[in-house]
């Protein structure tokens, strides 16, 4: 599910996590995303699920 390259700064530099996020909220479904990370990190995560369309398949 790669949709491109984020710059997650220094405390992120494994981008493996926001493709293990992505793939679980396609897994799970839920209704709401709320984020409580670094703002680098919340915005690479919407961006990829905006990227793949998450919210139109609902």
């Amino acid at each position: 599910m790669d949709s491109g390259h984020c710059n997650l700064g220094k405390s992120y530099q494994n981008e493996g996590k926001v493709e293990e996020i992505v793939e679980a909220a396609f897994h799970f479904k839920p209704h709401v995303v709320v984020t409580v990370d670094s703002k680098g990190f919340s915005c690479c995560l919407l961006k990829q699920l905006r990227a793949l369309n998450f919210w139109d398949m609902m």
